[in-house]
């Protein structure tokens, strides 16, 4: 399930294992807002917030997911990105499910650049 209250669609990059952006269309158009990020399901991962910007147009999302361990893990999630209530570009939210992946379908993906994830 996905929203946008923009009407675009939110799509999901994954980069390697547990490490993907969110991209929510026509939210991109100023910075800032909040951005929630949360693992679900039946185990122990956890996922994180790396960054939110604007890009093209859309807001683009980091997020990554680790193991209790600390190695990054796939991990279903959750993301919700949230404006406030004056900007009509105010929100949108993701849940991730394991059995549709974006990049069983996407080409090798490219994080933009001038992002540095750790």
């Amino acid at each position: 399930m996905s929203t946008n209250s923009t009407g675009g669609t939110n799509t999901v990059i994954r980069y390697r294992a547990g490490d993907y952006e969110v991209r929510m269309p026509g939210l991109g158009a100023t910075p800032g807002g909040n951005v929630q990020v949360s693992a679900y399901g039946n185990h122990t991962n956890r996922c994180k917030t790396t960054y939110w910007l604007p890009l093209d147009g859309a807001m683009a999302v980091g997020v990554m997911c680790h193991n209790p361990s600390g190695a990054l893990a796939d991990t279903p999630f959750t993301a919700q990105f949230h404006r406030g209530s004056n900007d009509p570009q105010q929100q949108s939210a993701l849940y991730r499910s394991e059995t549709r992946r974006c990049w069983d379908r996407c080409g090798a993906p490219r994080r933009p650049a001038g992002i540095l994830v750790r």
